[in-house]
């Protein structure tokens, strides 16, 4: 379903979107007028996640950092908790894992875990802003070796 919306003037410009599903949003300036965009905000979704991340896999683990969208450098964070982490693609075995806040340094371990048929889901430690995640298959060195028992 394409909308279009003609724009008067400064302000705010809302575009409604039909129910619930998957929707492709998108902003066209046709260059015709001497109109900037400054900010696009997306308010109302409901069940619409506040954050973001990136995540890294490799033979002996997984490494990734979340985000709060909603923060910004002058803002105070507000307190995250219940997130849970669906990991998959990760080689079945037992992984240490650890938490780290990227603001203060500050690591929470957390007893190891079980990766079965690729998978395995995490409860993530309680933070504002950001935190990093690392798994690490238990008992292999940083090259991936087995170490000797």
């Amino acid at each position: 379903m394409a909308a279009e919306t003609a724009f008067e003037g400064p302000g705010e410009l809302t575009v409604s979107v039909p129910g619930p599903g998957v929707h492709t949003l998108r902003f066209e300036n046709t260059g015709e007028d001497w109109v900037t965009v400054s900010k696009y905000s997306l308010v109302g979704l409901r069940g619409a996640s506040a954050l973001s991340g990136h995540g890294l896999r490799s033979d002996i683990g997984a490494y990734g950092c979340l985000y709060d969208i909603r923060f910004e450098l002058d803002a105070t964070g507000q307190p995250i908790s219940g997130v849970r982490l669906a990991l998959r693609d990760l080689a079945d075995g037992e992984y240490s894992v650890s938490f780290t806040d990227p603001i203060t340094g500050a690591v929470t371990q957390r007893p190891n875990v079980t990766v079965e048929r690729g998978q395995v889901e995490l409860l993530l430690s309680s933070f504002a802003k950001a935190i990093a995640c690392k798994l690490r298959r238990a008992g292999r060195d940083s090259k991936g070796v087995p170490r000797a028992p």
